[in-house]
């Protein structure tokens, strides 16, 4: 795989952790498409309305998420138990999902 492919997966791959991080500050509500959109674009992330529905749909695809479209407001998705089980750091992240690593305390005692 070449690097640019390579990096491009890696960035798409970390897009969708940043939605599932959105949509867990949004619970116990859902999260509008475009304010996704808007945040990731004040991340310097080059991304369309289409890439983050993409991202939603292979989400709601393998569980983590659920998702509606409606002609007047566009999309709005929420986490499902399982999306916030891995934003939690409670099961492993499912392949195509850019978590980091979990983060551990080395407080002395």
């Amino acid at each position: 795989m070449s690097h640019s492919v390579q990096l491009e997966q890696r960035t798409r791959e970390f897009i969708r952790w940043i939605i599932l991080r959105m949509l867990y500050a949004c619970r116990p509500g859902a999260a509008s498409e475009r304010i996704i959109l808007r945040v990731l674009r004040s991340l310097d992330f080059n991304c369309e309305l289409e890439d983050v529905r993409e991202a939603i749909n292979y989400m709601q695809l393998i569980g983590l998420a659920e998702a509606r479209h409606n002609r007047h407001d566009g999309g709005r998705a929420r986490l499902t138990a399982l999306g916030v089980a891995v934003v939690e750091y409670s099961v492993i992240a499912p392949s195509g999902i850019g978590r980091p690593r979990k983060w551990r305390s080395t407080k002395a005692g």
